[in-house]
């Protein structure tokens, strides 16, 4: 019975993802519409469960939401509508669940899936790409106020991605991070992370404090890093410099990318 009324209160107190009632979230919805009429569409009495207590250790949160794979299909299709790259739309998004205290956790099949459907190519950003699952939870620290979600996604195995060498000239390993445990459908799972902090302010957004991605120069270099194989954690932040209208990397080589969200290929589209 109690569990039962606390599930009702958390209907009562959210049923969509945008609380547009902070003056950052009203300049958002005017300048990205179709972002936020796609929050404002979602029905969190679809989805919301108890977290399980085994995966306690991955969220505070007592709720969280299980995302199907509609609603990964609709926010390509808003984010595509409002020329945004996967890091506006994900600083979008974990501004929202920050502001509105809501979890997402969840498999990462519905995620892959609806790039697959949907035939959609992410930009510039790391591959839909053996996820298994994913979890992104709310930070609530009053000293930095920028930072909105952790996101921690697990991976069923590591794999290599290669940017092009004048973005980033290294090989990425993604899923280096140690291994971590979850539990899905009554099965506990132990797999490779990745972990990074969300943050959006200050003319600013993107990715920081991230772990588990290991890195190898090309070239010279990367020869002589064969012998250690991948360094870890050779990126630690991706975000966007406003201002610049750059995509900024700081990884094992520092990198900036210019007109970087007025370049439709770094952004999602259709394939």
């Amino acid at each position: 019975m109690k569990n039962f009324l606390a599930l009702c209160l958390t209907f009562v107190t959210f049923s969509s993802f945008a609380n547009v009632n902070t003056k950052a979230a009203l300049e958002g919805e005017s300048k990205y519409p179709n972002f936020y009429a796609f929050l404002k569409s979602i029905d969190l009495k679809v989805g919301t469960r108890k977290v399980d207590p085994r995966n306690k250790h991955l969220t505070d949160s007592e709720f969280a939401y299980y995302a199907p794979q509609s609603v990964w299909d609709n926010l390509f299709k808003a984010a595509i509508k409002d020329n945004l790259t996967v890091l506006r739309a994900f600083g979008l998004l974990a501004t929202n669940l920050k502001d509105n205290n809501i979890t997402i956790m969840g498999p990462g099949d519905t995620f892959e899936n609806a790039v697959i459907d949907g035939k959609i190519d992410l930009g510039l950003a790391l591959p839909a790409t053996n996820i298994a699952f994913a979890v992104w939870s709310p930070i609530n620290d009053p000293k930095r106020p920028e930072l909105k979600i952790r996101l921690k996604v697990f991976y069923k195995e590591p794999f290599t991605h290669k940017f092009p060498d004048d973005i980033l000239p290294a090989n990425l390993k993604i899923g280096y991070g140690d291994a971590e445990t979850y539990w899905w459908d009554d099965k506990e799972y132990k797999q490779r992370t990745v972990t990074s902090d969300l943050f959006y302010g200050d003319g600013k957004t993107g990715f920081t404090q991230v772990k588990g991605i290991g890195g190898q120069q090309r070239g010279f270099m990367g020869v002589m890093q064969t012998i250690l194989f991948f360094l870890p954690d050779a990126v630690h932040a991706m975000y966007i410099d406003d201002k610049k209208d750059q995509l900024v990397t700081e990884a094992l080589i520092n990198t900036t990318v210019d007109k970087f969200e007025t370049t439709s290929k770094y952004g999602i589209h259709y394939k």
